[in-house]
């Protein structure tokens, strides 16, 4: 019997999965592992330990006194995570997708839907303008990442980036499954994200013709499979005019996700908690008439004393500096643009 979970990162992310344990009918402890000591999850955990992630030694020791071992990001070692007998997630789909070369070559094999036209930045390198360059790893809200739209850019490409097509007409939204250590997968309905200086924004349920659906989660469910990967998986995407791509891909629970609190009758972080449990899914039921707004750092004491319509989650984090994630606010679709704005007043 499961009676004690470990998470790796204490961030918010870790921090809900946290909560939705303690609502579960379990008597599941969870300790947080975390190189800050002010990490959010720590308010609300069984127990706490503060180490570096590359603390091999501390981390295994963290991971002895669990039954299971998860992670809330994907920015840790998979040598670390392989060590680990009780990281139920595995450490493949780490060391995939934490590497953009490594993701893209892997999702084009599948021969589904394929990433976006892409090349290495290496000598001789050219590629039709606009394009945009990405960092091979550790890129997040838009950090490591440029837009190209003449020769005046060309100083933000440096050799070992990733060049993608800039798709000008397109839209963006994402899939996310659960695949259980049974082999059982389940899926929400696909969410359309809306991204404001290439920071999420705005979730709301996505209005897409079935095939794309059909697409999105068939391209997921396989990308899970072949990476053995158990747990909420994430996958972006692209649609431009007809055709429809992979963004990238995110072993964890998303960002996007946050919108299933209040829209689902089960969350991405109980079906996370659920995947690795070996619990059965229930029947994924949604309103979507609910919509998901981003708080960052300068809109946190706007937000924190207006009297908003919808449901804000405060993250509990010390900085509140600019473009950071703090918050974010659940509420009516049909209030969306007053939700937005309670942000800037």
């Amino acid at each position: 019997m499961i009676r004690r979970l470990g998470i790796l990162g204490g961030g918010q992310l870790g921090k809900m999965l946290c909560e939705a344990s303690k609502k579960m009918d379990s008597d599941i402890t969870i300790s947080v592992y975390d190189a800050s000591d002010q990490a959010c999850a720590r308010s609300v955990c069984d127990s706490f330990t503060c180490g570096a992630f590359d603390d091999v030694e501390k981390v295994r020791r963290f991971a002895q006194d669990c039954d299971i071992i998860t992670y809330e990001f994907e920015n840790i070692s998979p040598m670390v995570v392989r060590s680990l007998d009780n990281a139920v997630q595995g450490s493949e789909a780490l060391r995939i997708l934490q590497n953009r070369s490594f993701e893209k070559e892997f999702i084009d094999s599948l021969k589904l839907v394929t990433c976006v036209p892409h090349k290495n930045v290496s000598a001789g390198f050219s590629f039709d303008y606009p394009f945009i360059v990405k960092t091979d790893t550790l890129g997040y809200d838009g950090k490591g990442q440029y837009v190209i739209q003449g020769k005046e850019d060309l100083h933000h490409v440096k050799r070992g980036m990733i060049a993608e097509q800039y798709l000008t007409d397109m839209k963006e939204y994402s899939m996310i499954i659960a695949r259980n250590v049974n082999g059982q997968i389940t899926h929400y309905p696909p969410f359309e994200n809306v991204h404001v200086n290439q920071i999420l924004d705005t979730t709301t349920f996505a209005r897409i013709d079935r095939q794309y659906e059909r697409q999105m989660f068939e391209t997921s469910a396989l990308i899970a499979e072949k990476l053995d990967y158990y747990g909420v998986l994430a996958v972006e995407f692209f649609l431009s005019g007809e055709t429809l791509y992979v963004n990238e891909a995110a072993p964890r629970v998303h960002n996007s996700g946050h919108i299933t609190l209040d829209a689902a009758n089960i969350s991405q972080f109980t079906l996370h908690l659920y995947s690795l449990l070996g619990k059965d899914f229930p029947s994924i039921t949604v309103d979507r008439e609910w919509c998901s707004i981003n708080v960052l750092g300068q809109h946190y004491e706007n937000v924190l004393h207006s009297k908003i319509s919808g449901k804000f989650y405060d993250y509990g984090k010390k900085s509140t500096k600019k473009d950071r994630k703090v918050g974010h606010i659940n509420g009516a679709l049909s209030d969306m643009n007053r939700l937005k704005e309670a942000r800037i007043r």
